[in-house]
């Protein structure tokens, strides 16, 4: 009992855990020495008061204690640091002396995450300096980080579009077209189209001539508007190389579509200048004809099955000719059939067929009426075909006129399709500039990405 008595006179008041720790393991002390000198090297203060020494950690007293609290309660100059402690520390109840009070306001360690998110709501911030809690800015769970979106590439490839066209007649006229065009759609929303090919051009009395065209074309659309323009070079071989323009420019008015995109009312106004070589066959090449084209055109939807296209084309030759076009027709859908009335008049100032080789009336008409059915064959074919039957006039004298084509889109895969096409007919081919009956094979390939 007297020896109770004693030491309970002697007893200290009770050290503080950290210091206990430090204590007891002198390596924790170096981890400490170490972390402080490296963060003085970094010119890094996270503590704003004098670290204490090592020999006032061992030899610890109730005057240095008091003096070490005093320098702890110390204000931080910046945000705390954390740093960690070794693992697998075990202290004895005799080797941890506290008082009630210091017991109450030791926090309960979290061993695992699960037990922060069982903590009442704020308690874990109750866990940290109370410098630290100040810092923390709140956080809005509503509040998404910024998705990342990444750059779209400067130019997209869409489609590939191959078209083919054969068209010869009963004289030995032979016109072969295949032009394949690469669109591609930029980053600001305009579009590229590259185009490219092999021509051939033959003709009795003209040796045959082989056009490789390099064109290149821009399109970019303001409001409802889509301006168009482009230019290119064509290479023949035996011909000097002859440049080609284009512009023009596309505006819808009033456009009305159901629900499934079909167009039910508007109007769409345009309009194409283009300058180039006249390729109607190998004479007109040969002679090195070129033509400036002028085309205003309109296409109305009258309502959901009767529409309207009409076309007007000056032509402005380089051999002092100009040339005035008129195209209309006038079409009405029952269901898959259809029904038109076609007018088509063309004349120039003068004939110039014999010295520059293209066909140039002075006082040529047709008009016809026409009569066809378009629909799906079965699920993957659909075609068009029809009949024109009417009456042309060439030099103040009258024939019949007849032309017969069909039509099919055959798709390839998910991707890729194909239209395949063929016509015949007896009257004037506008294309190759034939007075007499020929036909003519078409086709399109059509490649999508």
């Amino acid at each position: 009992m007297k020896r109770l008595n004693q030491s309970s006179a002697l007893r200290s008041p009770p050290i503080p855990l950290p210091f206990l720790l430090l204590r007891k393991h002198p390596s924790l002390l170096a981890f400490c020495l170490l972390s402080t000198t490296v963060l003085s090297n970094l010119a890094i203060s996270p503590i704003a008061f004098a670290t204490p020494s090592p020999k006032e950690l061992l030899n610890v007293t109730p005057t240095s204690q008091e003096k070490i609290q005093q320098q702890i309660q110390q204000p931080l100059r910046n945000q705390p640091i954390a740093i960690a402690l070794p693992e697998q520390i075990q202290l004895s109840p005799e080797q941890i002396q506290l008082s009630p009070e210091q017991i109450q306001t030791v926090p309960k360690p979290l061993q695992t995450t699960s037990d922060l998110s069982r903590t009442p709501q704020g308690s874990a911030k109750d866990l940290l300096p109370i410098s630290t809690v100040a810092q923390m800015p709140a956080i809005d769970p509503a509040v998404q980080p910024a998705a990342v979106n990444p750059q779209p590439p400067l130019a997209k490839l869409e489609s590939i579009t191959t078209d083919f066209r054969n068209d010869t007649d009963r004289n030995g006229l032979l016109n072969r077209i295949i032009e394949p065009t690469a669109q591609l759609k930029l980053r600001n929303g305009d579009r590229l189209r590259v185009t490219t090919g092999v021509n051939t051009f033959e003709q009795p009395g003209v040796q045959s001539i082989t056009n490789i065209p390099l064109k290149l074309g821009w399109e970019h659309k303001i409001g409802d508007a889509t301006l168009k323009a482009g230019g290119g070079i064509d290479l023949f071989n035996r011909l000097p190389a002859a440049p080609s323009l284009n512009t023009g420019i596309e505006l819808p008015i009033g456009l009305k579509k159901d629900e499934t995109g079909k167009l039910m009312g508007g109007a769409i106004v345009s309009g194409l200048v283009d300058y180039g070589p006249y390729k109607a066959n190998a004479r007109t090449l040969q002679n090195q004809i070129k033509v400036t084209h002028i085309n205003p055109s309109v296409y109305w939807q009258i309502d959901r099955n009767t529409s309207l296209y009409a076309q007007y084309q000056l032509g402005l030759y380089n051999d002092g000719n100009t040339e005035h076009q008129v195209v209309s027709r006038l079409e009405r859908k029952f269901g898959e059939f259809f029904v038109a009335a076609n007018l088509f008049a063309w004349n120039y100032n003068f004939d110039a067929e014999q010295r520059s080789g293209y066909f140039s009336p002075q006082d040529f008409l047709t008009y016809n009426g026409e009569i066809g059915w378009e629909g799906s064959v079965f699920n993957a074919l659909k075609c068009r075909v029809s009949a024109n039957l009417g009456e042309q006039r060439l030099r103040s004298q009258m024939s019949n006129a007849t032309n017969y084509q069909a039509r099919c889109t055959v798709p390839i895969s998910p991707n890729l399709e194909a239209d395949v096409g063929y016509q015949i007919n007896n009257s004037q081919n506008r294309t190759t500039s034939s007075t007499s009956t020929g036909d003519s094979v078409t086709g399109q390939l059509r490649w999508k990405f």
